[in-house]
């Protein structure tokens, strides 16, 4: 029998090393998770943006008769994965320093948080709720919403748990343009999937600038608010 010489040598031979092994190694090598939020800060802080933007909301909330002492955030994705998460959670620390508004004033919930994002919070001392109500919070006092990029249900959903003029007059929203979504469905189809939203897209609107630094993670949201100096449609809260 003669003997197939195909020159190999186990010498040739490299070793598979395993994904997690991989993931592993990679997650050894990258900085901190908060490092890489405080990061994302500064670059929202080069050119000015996160200022604009803070001076717009300070100006909106005076012409409003509103002082906000809270800030419910949802649909904020992952930090630990997404460096649009990332962005918008810097973008969210620069608002509270801005607002004056303690950390522990700060709620946050996204189903798709890691247990490196809520040690992520946990340091940052922002309360992680606990159960999903998909976006149905209902809010005692003016409290900012800080929902970039949320679905159509998640909306309507955060209005219809605040429907009645006392409790609409508490929500100051830092969200995608509720206007975008009239504009994109059938009315019919927004009459029966999302009749608060259709009715509040009376809003007043503050578009936030684009921002240089990241333009995905902010791209088409807005500041929206009713505040306290208008007077409210009857029609609105009837059956």
């Amino acid at each position: 029998m003669t003997s197939n010489n195909t020159g190999f040598k186990y010498s040739d031979f490299k070793p598979v090393v395993s994904r997690k092994k991989r993931k592993n190694k990679a997650q050894l090598e990258r900085p901190s998770l908060v490092s890489l939020v405080r990061q994302a800060r500064e670059e929202l802080a080069k050119d000015g943006w996160n200022s604009r933007c803070q001076q717009m909301l300070r100006e909106h909330l005076t012409g409003h008769s509103l002082s906000p002492s809270r800030v419910l955030c949802l649909g904020l994705g992952s930090p630990s994965d997404s460096p649009n998460s990332r962005f918008q959670l810097a973008f969210l620390l620069e608002l509270c320093h801005s607002m004056d508004i303690e950390h522990g004033d700060v709620s946050v919930y996204d189903p798709v948080f890691s247990e490196e994002d809520d040690a992520l919070f946990e340091e940052l001392q922002m309360g992680v709720l606990s159960e999903n109500k998909e976006g149905r919070y209902s809010l005692d006092s003016p409290t900012i919403l800080w929902m970039p990029h949320c679905d159509l249900d998640l909306y309507e959903n955060i209005l219809g748990a605040n429907w009645s003029p006392e409790q609409l007059a508490n929500v100051i929203l830092i969200s995608n343009r509720l206007g975008d979504y009239v504009d994109s469905n059938p009315r019919h189809k927004l009459e029966t999937r999302a009749p608060c939203l259709l009715r509040i897209e009376v809003m007043e609107c503050s578009l936030l600038p684009v921002s240089i630094a990241c333009t995905t993670a902010f791209n088409t949201l807005a500041i929206q608010s009713i505040g306290r100096n208008m007077k409210m449609p009857e029609s609105w809260f009837g059956d």
